[in-house]
């Protein structure tokens, strides 16, 4: 009989839980769901000042919306009798509600996952603050960098191990050579994401100045929102460039058409790798990304990808490399075996999971890597 696992999370966005749950049902677990994003997307369609309400308790996470998905969980948990909950980015969920799970079906495995920095300085206090004071109650706590390991432990969690980000290998891919003809994203390097003022700008309007053909996509807003439309207005080279958000099918093709892709890492999260580092490989693009020595453990600097320090780094190596064609494309060749024989894959990460903490038997069999 497969064991029962309740993912519970946001759901609003088609790359954290949905392959995850595809992955935990592929490595042999009976899937259930619980998602919150819809109580707040229910309440907005009633009206202008119901959105509003939902979009305030929502962000702050309290209020009646809050308290009603909290209850529903509960229910949840007792109508289904799950063995083990995943909870996903655990913002909206109560220390509370944990602890009454806890009390009341004390076998139920809990695991709690985040990954962005629940303990960056960065992010206003109330952020995660529901998130924080429920890590006493999971059975296991799964960190998405090692610098938030002892910070887990910190706060009281009883084992903590690493879950990295992952690809999806039905949508990051390389694309046959004739679908790339005459593409819109064609250029000599492409960066996708968000502005943060850490220096990302001052980069590309440093490639766009020696004659790189460069393009841009993320969010469009202000800085303060980590859109690009300010910064891009200050650009001295890039001023002009058009700056739209990518997803799905565009962003594949995206990174597919540029002969190299950026990755900047993310100084509100502390990163020492993004997602993005994946994901451009699978997509048969060269990674160029700021240096970390996780990174480097990785890909190995100049073997798999090329991670630059500063930008006369990057200047000097983007300029190589777009004059030596080959090696790019042997470098980008090397970075896409590299991520799909280490199992960086979602389904990898997923089947690790189930495998190391015997989650098809008896969850938390074995001991942890970093407790």
């Amino acid at each position: 009989m497969q064991r029962s696992i309740l993912l519970i999370g946001d759901w609003h966005s088609q790359i954290h839980e949905v392959p995850f749950a595809e992955g935990l049902a592929r490595a042999g677990l009976k899937v259930d769901v619980f998602k919150w994003y819809s109580y707040f997307q229910n309440f907005s369609k009633k009206g202008r000042l119901s959105a509003l309400v939902a979009r305030i308790q929502d962000k702050y996470m309290f209020g009646f919306l809050v308290n009603k998905l909290n209850r529903d969980l509960i229910k949840t948990v007792r109508l289904e009798k799950p063995e083990i909950l995943f909870i996903y980015r655990g913002s909206h969920i109560y220390a509370s509600t944990l602890q009454k799970i806890k009390k009341d079906y004390p076998s139920i495995y809990i695991i709690g996952y985040n990954n962005d920095d629940p303990f960056s300085t960065l992010y206003p206090k109330w952020k995660w603050r529901h998130f924080n004071q429920s890590i006493q109650y999971c059975d296991l706590s799964l960190a998405y960098r090692v610098s938030n390991v002892e910070q887990f432990r910190l706060r009281g969690a009883q084992y903590v191990d690493i879950l990295r980000s992952w690809y999806l290998p039905n949508v990051h891919k390389k694309l046959d050579a004739h679908m790339l003809h005459d593409s819109a994203y064609s250029c000599d390097v492409i960066f996708v994401g968000h502005y943060e003022e850490d220096g990302r700008m001052e980069m590309l309007d440093a490639l766009a100045s020696h004659g790189i053909s460069v393009k841009i996509f993320g969010p469009t807003g202000s800085t303060k929102k980590s859109g690009w439309q300010d910064a891009i207005a200050r650009s001295k080279y890039l001023s002009g460039l058009s700056v739209s958000y990518l997803k799905g099918n565009d962003y594949v093709e995206a990174l597919n058409a540029a002969k190299i892709a950026l990755c900047f890492l993310s100084k509100l999260n502390n990163d020492t790798y993004t997602r993005r580092c994946f994901e451009i490989p699978a997509c048969g693009a060269a990674l160029f990304s700021e240096w970390s020595a996780d990174l480097d453990n990785l890909f190995d600097d100049g073997v798999n990808a090329i991670l630059f320090k500063t930008k006369d780094e990057l200047i000097e190596r983007v300029k190589y490399y777009l004059s030596h064609l080959h090696e790019l494309s042997l470098l980008a060749a090397r970075g896409t075996a590299m991520v799909q024989s280490k199992g960086h894959d979602v389904y990898s990460r997923a089947s690790w999971l189930v495998n190391k903490y015997s989650l098809l038997s008896e969850p938390g069999k074995l001991n942890p890597a970093y407790s």
